[in-house]
């Protein structure tokens, strides 16, 4: 539900209730890293369960949902789509079942991994316009999002303030990780 501006607080933060942000490492897991955040924090708004998700279990899932040809699977991402249908189709299972190990990405979860997460799978989620309100909106009620975000290289040019400059039209994307997921 997309609140009227009237409705809208002038400041809001979801960060009290978040669980601690975790490291991707050299992984390119930053679509499952967010999943994985939002999930534990509605988990526990909807429930009061903490629990800590397998990072490694929805990035492997979704990136076997984006491979081409089928069953080759690298480490290069995954999309944003294919994360939210690993947590619809199949769940995840506790980070102690399937542990973000860097020399674990390329393997398939264990059947025990799959067992469980059929336990924490999401029934249905919303999709938002690139609007800035209906952000706010969502923030206002205590959802997190999770959304794509093309960096170009001016933003490794922030200020020790935090403003980041406006890309130029001639620039590209940067060469590293030049497009990152956050909630």
């Amino acid at each position: 539900m997309t609140l009227n501006q009237s409705q809208l607080p002038r400041k809001m933060n979801l960060r009290s209730e978040m669980t601690p942000v975790e490291d991707q490492s050299q992984i390119g897991s930053c679509v499952a890293n967010a999943f994985a955040g939002a999930y534990e924090y509605l988990l526990n708004k909807s429930s009061g369960r903490h629990i800590d998700v397998s990072r490694l279990f929805i990035y492997y899932n979704a990136r076997a949902k984006d491979a081409y040809p089928p069953g080759h699977i690298t480490d290069s991402g995954c999309s944003i789509t294919s994360a939210l249908e690993t947590l619809k189709e199949l769940g995840t299972c506790e980070e102690s079942l399937w542990p973000y190990d860097l020399n674990s990405v390329h393997a398939k979860p264990n059947e025990l991994a799959y067992d469980k997460a059929s336990e924490n799978q999401i029934m249905d989620a919303l999709s938002l316009n690139v609007d800035l309100h209906e952000m706010k909106s969502c923030l206002a009620q205590g959802y997190p999002f999770v959304f794509g975000l093309v960096l170009f290289k001016s933003f490794d040019k922030a200020s020790k303030k935090g403003y980041v400059p406006m890309p130029q039209g001639y620039e590209g994307n940067r060469e590293s990780h030049g497009r990152f997921d956050f909630i």
